[in-house]
């Protein structure tokens, strides 16, 4: 199986982690721009690879669920528990696109690429009910 390229929709629409991490790194959430970096790096290594390394598999799902833990405790911490719902809902949604992307295996870019856009307005939402 072939590389991907950095022009291939699933790399470039990874690319938004890198801002979300930028963002979060402004707002002063550290930890989070961190965790989001971390996490970025190593989901575009994985896709780099198009999806073929189940070691790079393994470790971007770690990095994604203790990403995922880490904005749901900031998120209790400092979001309204309207926004803590509707946080949950956003994420619930974008799994099921996730879900559909891996489960498809004609569409698997298409669901993807969406899947990655969702999660970086998700993040996006996240950084404003933590600083509202």
């Amino acid at each position: 199986m072939k590389d991907r390229q950095i022009d291939d929709p699933v790399m470039y629409t990874n690319l938004l982690f890198f801002i979300n991490s930028i963002l979060y790194g402004v707002l002063g959430l550290f930890e989070l721009g961190l965790n989001m970096i971390i996490s970025a790096l190593i989901s575009s290594f994985y896709h780099q690879t198009n999806e073929s390394s189940k070691t790079l598999r393994a470790i971007d799902q770690i990095a994604v669920k203790v990403l995922l833990i880490n904005i749901f405790i900031h998120l209790a911490l400092l979001a309204k528990m309207d926004e803590l719902i509707f946080s949950l809902l956003w994420l619930v949604f974008c799994l099921l696109i996730n879900s559909i992307a891996h489960d498809s295996d004609t569409n698997y870019d298409l669901y993807h690429t969406v899947w990655h856009v969702m999660v970086f307005f998700g993040n996006i939402l996240v950084c404003i009910f933590i600083t509202n």
